[in-house]
């Protein structure tokens, strides 16, 4: 039923959609390494059910094959409404999709609404492990929403999947080319990066995508917990000021600025809590 919903509020605004369809299995498991990550059944187990990825596509008029994806995912966990995670993300989507869709970007865009991200990331993994080569070569960058408009939460943030930088502020994380862009575009904001590998944009990382996450800094106790079923926990101005950020980032990125940037570690056999930083470029 949210799969179709989504389907047809897309349709309206001029995209074309499809639905893809991939199994879910009776046993699976968190991956936690590039080796494992894209084995979607590492226990042979039988399918129990099916998830559904909303995938929209609307091209620009410039020739380019070039195209950003949005992502946001659609589930949220057992007996719960989800109005924070993710219903929050996939709300500023849908509006940022229909204010922008008359845009000339120089780009194409993807919206992607992701089914399963409650179940180890599933949605994403299989969708990023059914991209080619020449797929993956075509993908400017992934810009993941998830978490937004909570009226209790702290100010916005952009996150990438890389650790803290301050050991006195577990959530500074690392930034890279897209919030670098982010930070050129909205020098006043003044935008904390955090730190926050739990959702589908890294399942692009692991492909060596440019990614980045919009979340909020800080939510109370309830709502980390998964307590976020009353609607007066979502605030319309907080997903308004979402949208018309986001909108203004996209129109504005130069892609020229974006390529992957990520984190590599070294430890030294005598002390491990020794780390170096090196920014690295996906090569075509």
């Amino acid at each position: 039923l949210a799969a179709n919903y989504i389907k047809q509020r897309m349709e309206e605004y001029g995209y074309s959609v499809q639905i893809q369809v991939f199994p879910a299995y009776e046993f699976d498991i968190m991956a936690d390494n590039d080796v494992n990550y894209f084995n979607l059944n590492p226990y042979n187990s039988k399918v129990i059910g099916e998830g559904h990825n909303v995938i929209a596509e609307l091209p620009t008029q410039q020739n380019t094959d070039k195209y950003l994806i949005l992502c946001a995912h659609y589930d949220t966990v057992s007996k719960e409404l989800g109005i924070i995670d993710n219903t929050s993300g996939v709300l500023t989507l849908l509006e940022l999709a229909r204010q922008i869709s008359e845009s000339n970007l120089p780009f194409n865009l993807r919206f992607i609404f992701f089914s399963s991200e409650e179940r180890f990331l599933m949605g994403s993994r299989y969708y990023v492990s059914n991209l080619s080569e020449n797929d993956l070569d075509k993908i400017i960058a992934c810009i993941n929403v998830d978490m937004v408009g909570y009226a209790k939460g702290q100010e916005l943030v952009v996150a990438t999947p890389y650790f803290a930088n301050d050991p006195h502020d577990p959530l500074a994380g690392i930034g890279n080319a897209l919030t670098d862009e982010w930070q050129r575009i909205f020098p006043q904001m003044n935008t904390p990066v955090k730190y926050s590998a739990s959702s589908d944009h890294v399942s692009f990382e692991k492909k060596r995508i440019p990614n980045m996450m919009i979340t909020q800094k800080y939510f109370d106790y309830e709502t980390v917990i998964k307590k976020d079923s009353d609607f007066e926990n979502l605030s319309v101005d907080e997903l308004v000021n979402t949208v018309n950020l986001l909108k203004e980032y996209i129109v504005k990125l130069n892609i020229e600025n974006i390529s992957y940037q990520g984190i590599a570690l070294f430890y030294t056999k005598k002390n491990i809590s020794h780390t170096s930083f090196a920014r690295v470029r996906r090569v075509n």
